[in-house]
């Protein structure tokens, strides 16, 4: 009986063991499940003076969580994502080989979800408040490999004057047409079509100065960028790339001073880029919209804007083949 009684105590105690171990095995769920925070979101930053469109991603890594951070310019860097219950804080980080001080403050969010939605509020890395909504970005499969027949080319810049072009923002344009040729003389207001575009192919010709800047945005909210990098290694913030996010595969870029193509085919988020005939990005996907985005609404059509924030800068040429 003693034999019994003794198996017996063995018997729960090993049972109440390996029920321990098993639990010990199992992650945290306030620091590992995301109640539905995974994945990219569009978000929309209100102030008291205006609105920014900004980019996060939040995704899996081993026992956390790992992501990246758009906030409103610059490109999509590497961010904190902590998951407390149902709250999520996303804390922009330095990117790889950017200088780190240890006294800088880093734009942060946090926010819940509020049905399909995720809102909430954040801090600038000055300091400043400001209030969000996020919407989940569209599956970047979608639309994106359809068959297309493309309609009639349109000009969108004719030659003489800005006709189908409007200023942005509250800085004073720089913009004016000389000789045939859309020109940015200093640094001003960026300009945009009237009409929108979804779907099309793009042929722009620039020429930049020594240290200028400028950009093409496609929709309005993907940058390929137009600078001066003439004979530097190609990366995704320089020309015949995405800002950011796709890397051209050569600089095929001229000296400053000299005129280039560029050639771009956007269907859904899948894009090609040809640098002076030189196929740069070959049918990649976008991850998201770039810095000075006119906004997040991804789904929607948009216009073809030029930056004119930077520098000088002198378009012409500027023919757009939509689809049908």
């Amino acid at each position: 009986m003693k034999a019994k009684i003794l198996l017996s105590v063995v018997f729960v105690a090993l049972t109440i063991l390996f029920i321990g171990c098993q639990s010990a095995e199992q992650p945290a769920a306030d620091t590992v499940v995301a109640p539905g925070f995974e994945g990219r979101w569009d978000l929309t930053e209100t102030t008291p003076e205006r609105t920014f469109a900004s980019w996060i991603e939040v995704t899996p890594d081993g026992d956390g969580w790992k992501g990246r951070f758009l906030h409103r310019g610059g490109h999509a860097m590497p961010a904190l994502v902590e998951v407390t219950g149902d709250e999520l804080k996303v804390t922009q980080q330095p990117d790889e080989g950017m200088p780190v001080s240890p006294d800088r403050p880093w734009p942060v969010l946090t926010g819940k979800l509020e049905g399909d939605r995720l809102v909430g509020t954040g801090t600038t890395a000055r300091g400043d408040a400001f209030t969000f909504t996020g919407e989940r970005a569209p599956d970047r499969l979608e639309g994106s490999d359809r068959a297309v027949e493309w309609g009639d080319p349109i000009e969108l810049f004719n030659g003489k004057d800005l006709s189908g072009w409007e200023t942005m923002g509250n800085r004073e344009s720089q913009w004016k047409v000389e000789d045939g040729i859309m020109l940015n003389a200093d640094s001003g207001a960026n300009i945009r079509t009237t009409d929108v575009f979804r779907d099309f192919k793009l042929h722009v010709e620039f020429k930049i100065p020594e240290k200028s800047n400028s950009g093409i945005y496609l929709r309005g909210r993907y940058e390929t960028q137009v600078a001066d990098n003439y004979g530097q290694e190609p990366f995704s913030r320089g020309v015949g790339g995405i800002y950011g996010y796709l890397t051209p595969t050569v600089n095929a870029e001229k000296p400053a001073g000299e005129w280039n193509t560029v050639d771009v085919t956007l269907i859904g988020y899948r894009v090609t880029v040809a640098i002076n005939d030189v196929t740069t990005i070959d049918g990649q996907l976008i991850d998201g919209i770039t810095g000075g985005a006119i906004d997040a609404n991804e789904t929607a059509p948009g216009p073809i804007m030029l930056q004119g924030d930077h520098g000088t800068v002198s378009y012409r040429n500027i023919v757009l083949t939509p689809a049908k």
